[in-house]
């Protein structure tokens, strides 16, 4: 048999503390027998027998429970406790008074959340202190090993340089890996109107050579840097260069390939088709 109650000190101030002893004994032991629910599922018999009062004294107790009562402090059911079910009775109320929370509970459901967050504080204090000190104990390391090996002929030079390449007597943490290669630097940097630049890289042009084979994209683009730095006020941002550079691309491309010729390159062409020697 499990279960439980609340059971607030305010009981004594309630009409059913004005009862006869045994009715107050038989409440009591109805509170302690209810489930989660407020059901004491129990017979009149077993419920006299946990309450050690006779059989008629916990009839008489279960009568007045199921009685009005005007001068209850609680109106709903008209002062009535509890009601017969199939198999015993529901305690009313029981729900109102469980989820009802005393200042007691208050504070000591304070007191277990500061207790809890203290003692996260503590641990994450032990971690932060475990930390520092085995990186200060690793400095410390660090420094002996270094006066040692200094001390040793400058023939050893570079036993040195790989002792101390060691990510494990890093003197501070490490974002990358010791191995890790450098950042690619851009091939270009196109400026834009807010006064940045826009960095492209050997991958971005290697995609542009594929989709424009007839140019030469490296060239092509430092010739769209050297307008951008002759024309500040028509520079692009940075959302619409991509465009800018594709633009750029497809123009030469087509002017490559003969579509899109400006006048004077028809004209340079005349001219040099008519100076050329005639082999007929």
């Amino acid at each position: 048999m499990t279960g439980f109650t609340k059971l607030f000190s305010s009981i004594i101030g309630s009409t059913i503390w004005q009862e006869s002893h045994a009715t107050k004994i038989v409440w009591i032991t109805l509170l302690a027998l209810a489930d989660r629910d407020g059901l004491a599922n129990i017979s009149l018999p077993g419920l006299a027998h946990f309450a050690g009062v006779t059989t008629e004294e916990a009839q008489a107790a279960i009568d007045k429970f199921q009685a009005p009562d005007a001068f209850s402090r609680s109106s709903e059911h008209e002062g009535r406790r509890i009601e017969p079910i199939d198999g015993g009775w529901l305690i009313l109320n029981y729900d109102k008074y469980r989820q009802t929370r005393s200042p007691e509970d208050v504070r000591e459901r304070g007191r277990i959340r500061t207790q809890r967050w203290r003692e996260k504080k503590r641990h994450a204090s032990r971690v932060s202190h475990n930390v520092t000190k085995r990186h200060g104990d690793k400095c410390d390391d660090k420094a002996e090993a270094e006066a040692d090996i200094h001390s040793l002929d400058s023939t050893n030079s570079i036993a040195t340089h790989t002792f101390f390449a060691d990510e494990d007597y890093c003197a501070e943490p490490k974002a990358e890996s010791a191995s890790a290669p450098p950042p690619e630097s851009p091939f270009v940097s196109i400026p834009l109107n807010d006064k940045s630049e826009f960095p492209v890289y050997e991958p971005e042009i290697a995609k542009w050579q594929e989709l424009f084979p007839a140019i030469d994209v490296h060239q092509e683009l430092r010739n769209c840097v050297a307008w951008n730095l002759s024309h500040p006020a028509r520079r692009k941002t940075r959302g619409g260069i991509n465009a800018h550079i594709t633009s750029w691309l497809s123009k030469e491309q087509n002017r490559s390939r003969g579509n899109g010729r400006t006048g004077k390159d028809v004209i340079d062409q005349i001219r040099n088709h008519r100076t050329m020697p005639d082999f007929g």
